[in-house]
């Protein structure tokens, strides 16, 4: 499974934009069935909750700040988020002097997205964010490195990313299956078959066994007949014999 790594900022918390989801109406327009080839992890640093809390009382910013605190209490409520601190982490010399990003919570979330994709390069990261430097820097990273970080400024050719990496899989996944069901055809078809012989054996051996029976029960009328032509006179003989084929005949066809 490839997995998707949602890094949350605080700007996009603070918009109160909530979950990254699936679906034609989240954020990820990707379409079942190449949902269930990814893994959405949900990470929200720890610089993140702190410049969340530090807007606690301000008058212009209490109000999106406690609405981004309930969305990050829904981002930890799910089973696969991770908490992690950027303290550690060296930022990473940008591409973009100019415009890049600013602040050292947006270096470090860069740089987390850097070690994230050089661990996993197969994997993709996608930054939460609206700030406009983080957003420049992961589309250059992107671009020029080939790096699959990615930012809402760059939605559009993520989901064809994911599309391009899921397609594989899911032909894959349908051409197994499809060999799977000819498989279970098959196997099916030769139970039938083995079936048909196995009757059509016991037939010819059930058979054989009447007609040795036949011959047998012909064999010992035959004596019979032949002993009472002997010991009673003609007459009653030949009644007795006629009376036997009689009944031999009675029972072999009715």
């Amino acid at each position: 499974m490839t997995t998707i790594s949602v890094l949350y900022d605080t700007s996009y918390l603070m918009a109160g934009d909530g979950l990254i989801m699936w679906g034609s109406d989240g954020d990820f327009n990707l379409s079942w069935p190449f949902q269930e080839y990814f893994v959405l992890e949900h990470i929200v640093p720890e610089e993140v909750k702190k410049e969340i809390a530090s807007h606690f009382g301000n008058p212009e910013k209490d109000k999106s700040a406690r609405k981004a605190r309930t969305t990050c209490a829904e981002i930890l409520a799910l089973p696969n988020h991770k908490e992690v601190s950027l303290a550690a982490l060296e930022p990473v010399e940008p591409i973009e002097r100019i415009l890049g990003p600013d602040s050292p919570t947006d270096k470090r979330i860069l740089a987390e997205a850097w070690r994230l994709s050089k661990a996993n390069p197969k994997d993709f990261v996608f930054i939460a964010t609206h700030d406009g430097g983080i957003k420049i820097e992961a589309a250059l990273w992107n671009s020029k490195l080939g790096m699959q970080i990615f930012t809402p400024s760059n939605r559009d050719s993520f989901v064809e990313a994911l599309v391009s990496d899921a397609s594989p899989k899911y032909e894959t996944s349908i051409k197994e299956a499809q060999e799977l069901r000819e498989k279970e055809q098959r196997e099916r078809e030769q139970e039938k078959e083995d079936e048909e012989r196995a009757r059509k054996e016991q037939e010819r051996i059930q058979g054989r066994q009447n007609a040795a029976f036949a011959v047998l029960f012909c064999a010992v009328v035959a004596i019979v007949i032949a002993f009472l032509v002997w010991v009673y006179p003609p007459i009653v003989g030949w009644f007795v014999i006629i009376l036997i084929i009689f009944v031999v005949v009675c029972w072999l066809f009715g």
